[in-house]
């Protein structure tokens, strides 16, 4: 399964007057074990369907092309979450912005 390193979740449609749960959301961050890309290559994956997933393995978001292993979240990302009051559950990195 590819990993994705240093990421972000990154909004990809709408604007700033659409609610964040109409959005289509993606994952921005360094992929390890992609069939098309190098190691440590930084992308913006498809959008994300629903949220992140818990298996033996590690979290797994699951995006229009494939399934990501979550590997350590960008700490700036982390500190936007932060200064904008979200709060980063470790359980459930990745909400489903739908529920």
């Amino acid at each position: 399964m590819v990993r994705i390193e240093k990421w972000a979740v990154v909004f990809v449609s709408g604007n700033v007057y659409t609610p964040p749960e109409q959005r289509d959301r993606a994952l921005y961050g360094a992929v390890y074990g992609h069939p098309k890309f190098e190691e440590g290559f930084m992308v913006q994956t498809s959008d994300i369907i629903g949220g992140s997933v818990k298996t033996p393995e590690g979290h797994v978001a699951k995006t229009r092309s494939r399934d990501y292993l979550l590997g350590e979240p960008d700490p700036a990302y982390m500190t936007w979450l932060e200064q904008n009051g979200t709060t980063f559950d470790p359980e459930q990195p990745i909400k489903d912005a739908n529920a």
